[in-house]
């Protein structure tokens, strides 16, 4: 079958943190009498790809991305300060944790190593968290082979990216939940990106489409008409 219905098995947690590298400005000629904030930035980038390297589990599933730098206003002066803008993300939500605190480490450990003043030392900010997305076992059994006569049967492993899903599952009263994802291209379409060599464009990607958009809102629908009508049904 095609990769146009799929059902995901899990969905990561993740972080978002920023990190004001603070330091001491001056004239770009004279870096001697400076502490350049975005040498320490380009340090600290380096450093937290360490993390999952050197300090996760290879078996674990776990992502740092520095998407957004932010520093200096010219060529010629050496900025007071960087803005880094980080995402983390793991399984389980204690390893994400840990990498927060091995980010907050190394951060400081690169002030340090510049000789800064304890009142420059980077300023680190966890600004949101998501934690993983968990998909009831029972649950999602029953609804794969609710949709699995019909539309046929693809299931995905662990995926890094996250998902607001997951906080309904952790409400009180606890209900069953599962989140299931929508594919976007036919098979024709990812393997003629496969023969390329090049990866399908995803989500947050300006070329991200589906090839037949008909059919996949028709297979949206048809798969969570499925999925309410196998609900309905009464249980032994």
């Amino acid at each position: 079958m095609s990769k146009q219905e799929r059902i995901g098995n899990k969905i990561g947690s993740m972080s978002l943190m920023h990190i004001k590298v603070k330091g001491i400005g001056g004239h770009g000629a004279r870096p001697h009498e400076t502490k350049d904030p975005i040498v320490m930035a380009a340090q600290m980038i380096l450093d937290f790809q360490t993390i999952v390297s050197r300090e996760v589990d290879p078996v674990e599933p776990a992502v740092v991305t520095v998407g957004s730098i932010h520093g200096g206003m010219t060529d010629n002066v050496i900025a007071e300060e960087v803005i880094l803008k980080l995402t983390l993300r793991a399984y389980p939500d204690d390893l994400r944790r840990n990498m927060i605190e091995s980010v907050k480490r190394k951060a400081l450990a690169v002030a340090m190593a510049n000789n800064l003043p304890e009142d420059r030392f980077p300023e680190v900010m966890v600004i949101s968290d998501s934690p993983a997305v968990y998909n009831d076992p029972k649950l999602t059994k029953r609804l794969i082979k609710a949709i699995s006569r019909k539309l046929g049967r693809y299931e995905l492993s662990k995926v890094a990216s996250s998902e607001d899903f997951a906080y309904y599952g952790l409400v009180e009263p606890k209900i069953p939940s599962a989140f299931f994802g929508l594919g976007v291209y036919s098979m024709k379409t990812i393997n003629e990106f496969q023969e390329k060599g090049q990866p399908l464009p995803g989500p947050h990607s300006p070329r991200f489409a589906s090839d037949d958009p008909e059919r996949t809102f028709k297979t949206g629908v048809k798969a969570l008409g499925l999925f309410v009508l196998d609900l309905l049904k009464k249980t032994e």
